[in-house]
């Protein structure tokens, strides 16, 4: 279901040149301060809300800006991928590097997700506009995470951020 590559072989991106050709880009823009945990939640718009909020400062524009490019993105479609778990994103003329935060909500909400289930984790993505191959690349490595069993009931039972991150780290590459 989740078995999608973003990088064609041969295929230069940003990240290759900047970390190595076999760098795993999520582990530069993922760390304890961007984990949340247990997160109260009623629907989609608050969710993002609560994600603007926190990435604001990084991001260093507007809370308004960071939901509003969320849900503008969402409205072209869902960003849930099932088994409960939702990449939500968006590309962001202004930034010059990925930033990612990831939320275990504390009550699953309604997400459009193709097979029908309310999501609980989710990996909130946002990404400088002319970075399109790094889009994908981190796309990708969000969703292998989000693709296995395992790693998923490790981040539902994590009880730290440093856990989170440290599971999400762990990914296999061949996934």
């Amino acid at each position: 279901m989740f078995s999608f590559r973003a990088a064609r072989p041969g295929l230069e991106s940003e990240t290759e040149g900047r970390y190595g050709r076999h760098a795993f880009l999520l582990s530069r823009c993922l760390c304890a301060r961007d984990v949340h945990l247990d997160v109260a939640s009623a629907d989609r718009g608050a969710l993002f809300e609560f994600i603007a909020c926190r990435m604001a400062d990084a991001c260093q524009f507007p809370a308004s800006r960071v939901a509003a490019a969320l849900a503008r993105r969402e409205s072209v479609g869902s960003t849930a991928l099932g088994e409960g778990t939702a990449i939500p994103h968006a590309r962001v003329q202004e930034l010059d590097r990925v930033h990612a935060h990831f939320v275990r909500l504390a009550q699953p909400i309604p997400y459009d997700a193709p097979d029908g289930k309310p999501v609980r984790l989710v990996m909130a993505l946002l990404v400088p506009a002319p970075a399109l191959h790094d889009h994908l690349i981190v796309l990708s490595e969000a969703a292998s995470v989000f693709a296995q069993a395992p790693l998923r009931r490790a981040l539902l039972a994590a009880e730290t951020p440093e856990e989170v991150v440290r599971i999400v780290l762990t990914r296999r590459e061949d996934a």
